[in-house]
């Protein structure tokens, strides 16, 4: 129950974080637009496990990662032609 509890707030916190406009320095994001984000998760994730427990759950992970897959090779190979702009190979 911890760990759920502390990776809800956590995540919430982040979603809030990039979800609050013109945040400066160490400024945390709004009270009420954290626990809009908390009680969204919580929503989403309580849905899914009433209508089909765990299965849908697993479903709907893979589902929703497989678009961020493409997202994650296009950052990959930003991150290389990065580095071989900042670090060329030296001969």
């Amino acid at each position: 129950f911890t760990f759920v509890a502390t990776s809800l707030d956590s995540t919430a916190f982040t979603c809030a974080s990039v979800a609050s406009i013109q945040l400066k320095g160490d400024e945390e994001p709004a009270r009420i637009n954290r626990v809009m984000w908390a009680v969204t998760l919580l929503a989403v994730a309580g849905t899914l496990a009433a209508i089909g427990g765990l299965s849908a759950i697993q479903v709907s992970t893979v589902v929703a990662s497989v678009p961020l897959m493409g997202i994650l090779v296009l950052q990959s190979i930003a991150l290389f032609k990065i580095l071989r702009e900042d670090f060329p190979m030296k001969n």
